[in-house]
C-alpha cells in the first residue's frame, strides 16, 4: 500500500496513482483530515489522474471537511440533494424556507382584521449554492433548463431525504479561479416545489 505522505506528494507534484478503490478511499480520506488539520479555511484541491490524463478535480471546502464522516474504513458526506436519481456535489450553502399557499379570499377585512385562508402549509423552496467544476456546471446547467425535477432534497422536519417535484429559479453561475481544468465555478439556485 501507498504511504499517505507518498501520496500526498503525488497529489501536490500532479500524479496521483489510484492503486484499489478501498486504498484510495482511504488515503483520499486521510489527506483531507490532514490538509483540514493544516488549512482552517480554504479549499483543498484534489486532481484525479488516470494515467497522465487528468480526469477531473474534487474541491473540498471547509464545510465540506465538516460533514466528513469515517466509517469502516469508508469516506461518505451526508446527502442534501439528488435530482432524478443523481446525488448532487456537497452544497457550500442549503437554507430551505417553508411557506404557506393562501386562497384568493385571504386579505384584509373591511374591519381592518386580517383574514387568512391556507391552502397548502409547507410548500418548500430551497437555496442553495455549490462549488463545483466544468463537469458538474454543465450537468447543473442543463438541471435549470428542465421543466420538472425529481429532487430529493434534506427535509429539515424528519432529517431525511424526501422525494418531490421542483424547478430551478434564478440560475446563476460565477467563475471564481480558473484552473487547467476549466475553472472552479460557484452555481447558485432556487429550488422551488410545485
Amino acid at each position: 500500500m501507498l504511504p499517505v505522505f507518498a501520496f500526498t506528494r503525488l497529489l501536490e507534484s500532479g500524479v496521483a496513482l489510484i492503486v484499489s478503490v478501498s486504498v484510495c478511499t482511504s488515503l483520499v480520506s486521510s489527506l483531507v483530515l490532514k490538509r483540514a488539520s493544516e488549512q482552517a479555511n480554504g479549499d483543498i484541491v484534489i486532481p484525479l489522474y488516470l494515467g497522465r490524463t487528468m480526469l477531473d478535480e474534487v474541491i473540498v471546502n471547509a464545510q465540506q471537511r465538516m460533514n466528513l464522516r469515517v466509517e469502516e474504513g469508508k469516506m461518505a458526506f451526508l446527502e442534501y440533494l439528488k435530482f432524478d436519481g443523481t446525488v448532487l456535489p456537497l452544497p457550500d450553502s442549503y437554507d430551505v424556507s417553508l411557506s404557506a399557499v393562501e386562497a384568493d379570499s385571504s386579505g384584509e377585512t373591511e374591519a381592518g382584521t386580517t383574514q387568512r385562508d391556507v391552502v397548502r402549509q409547507g410548500v418548500v423552496n430551497i437555496s442553495v449554492s455549490f462549488s463545483v467544476t466544468a463537469k458538474w456546471l454543465k450537468e447543473l446547467t442543463a438541471y435549470s433548463k428542465q421543466d420538472k425535477l425529481s429532487a430529493d432534497y434534506f427535509d429539515t422536519e424528519k432529517a431525511e431525504l424526501k422525494n418531490t417535484e421542483m424547478y430551478i429559479e434564478g440560475f446563476k453561475a460565477k467563475l471564481e479561479k480558473d484552473t487547467s481544468y476549466k475553472g472552479l465555478w460557484t452555481v447558485s439556485f432556487t429550488l422551488k416545489e410545485f
